[in-house]
């Protein structure tokens, strides 16, 4: 979809010497292979000139906490957040950007997913340590306000003194990030007219990024077993909720999209306590109904969809080592309908804010070979959206009149 914008757009896809400010959101997908795990990241900055500009970036990724002398005992987690300079160097017709980067600031490090090797040690790993980076990147230009790219960034973290039973030990966090990502600039070189209102023909695919919270309304699957939040839940109760959709407006009101997300949980055994974690992941065609207003800058919409989820149960904790868990199916039906409304920055980029209930049945789990147990789950998801609309055709009749 990418490349299908980048050929759609790609006589007006450029950097620009002019003051702009942006954001650039980031996945390490491709980080694993140097030891890091789950890491993401997103930056807020400006390009001030041709070739300097500065930003705020977060990073926070995992590592497998495993001393020598004691193996695995669980992961240690680092979130830093740092200013940042950027030197970037725009060739051929401005859409291929090179640069390099270095930053400074703090990491915040934690100990947490204790695993079976850890239970029953005093464990302390929980600190607040200088980092330093450095890195390069590259990105393409796919429209004069949009830009794919690669990065690879290496972290320095100040040596984290641990302390297991009372033993102390060193641990290193520094680490090699590569990551590929999105920088979205809030304004075009270019502006364009807004898809109006009006009686608009114009027709857009989309690809969207969601991050937010849910919240269970049915935790309990069947007798003697339920589902809580995980230990880093919000006040307890809010997991984390990540997705992207892909999608198509057709004209001024009807949309369809696939939307991806979802959460994972912590199944709770009666006189057992937590096993371990349920990973639980939608797919859900859904039909969007929009309403614009304002010349089309704010569009609020209701959604309705059905599908199904994929769950597995995984990184099992000390208490399910003493039981045998077994799932006997891996996808369930899901539907789900909620509503929202987003804010066009550009043309081409929107953000906004959506609440939805999600509800999934026919999840099944047996317990050391016992009967299987039957039930199903239900949340509320509420998330922050960005769509970025890279493909239009069609008129806006109200213009064009």
């Amino acid at each position: 979809m990418l490349l299908i914008g980048g050929i759609a757009l790609k006589s007006s896809a450029e950097d620009s010497d002019e003051f702009r400010t942006y954001v650039h959101i980031r996945s390490g997908e491709i980080a694993p292979m140097w030891g890091v795990d789950d890491h993401w990241g997103l930056s807020v900055g400006a390009n001030l000139s041709r070739h300097w500009g500065i930003e705020l970036a977060i990073d926070s990724f995992e590592k497998t906490f495993e001393p020598d002398a004691y193996g695995t005992l669980g992961e240690e987690s680092s979130t830093s957040l740092a200013p940042q300079v950027r030197f970037r160097w725009p060739m051929l017709h401005d859409r291929l950007v090179p640069y390099v980067l270095v930053g400074a600031g703090v990491s915040f490090l934690q100990f947490n997913d204790r695993t079976l090797g850890g239970y029953g040690r005093a464990i302390d790993a929980d600190d607040t340590l200088l980092a330093l980076m450095g890195g390069v990147g590259i990105e393409y230009f796919i429209a004069d306000n949009i830009a794919f790219g690669l990065e690879g960034k290496y972290t320095w973290i100040d040596p984290v003194e641990t302390t297991i039973d009372g033993r102390e030990e060193d641990l290193d966090m520094s680490a090699m990030m590569a990551t590929f990502g999105l920088r979205i600039y809030f304004r075009e070189n270019d502006p364009r007219p807004l898809v109006s209102e009006g009686n608009s023909d114009v027709k857009r695919l989309f690809f969207g990024m969601r991050f937010g919270g849910a919240v269970l309304t049915d935790s309990e699957l069947g007798p003697g077993v339920k589902f809580e939040a995980e230990a880093q839940a919000i006040g307890g109760t809010i997991n984390q909720f990540a997705g992207f959709a892909l999608g198509a407006d057709f004209g001024r009101n009807w949309g369809l999209e696939l939307v991806v997300g979802g959460s994972e949980w912590v199944p709770i055994i009666s006189g057992i306590g937590g096993i371990g974690e349920y990973a639980v992941v939608s797919v859900l065609p859904t039909i969007r109904y929009r309403y614009p207003i304002h010349d089309g800058r704010w569009v609020p919409y209701l959604t309705v969809g059905g599908g199904g989820t994929f769950h597995e149960f995984n990184d099992s904790r000390f208490p399910g080592s003493q039981v045998r868990v077994r799932e006997t199916k891996g996808f369930s039906p899901a539907v789900a309908a909620g509503g929202g409304v987003e804010y066009f920055l550009a043309r081409n980029v929107s953000i906004g804010a959506e609440l939805r209930w999600h509800y999934t049945w026919d999840h099944t789990i047996q317990i050391n070979g016992g009967p299987t147990i039957e039930g199903d789950l239900s949340d509320f998801q509420f998330m922050l959206n960005m769509r970025l609309y890279l493909f239009e055709w069609g008129k806006d009749k109200q213009r064009s009149n």
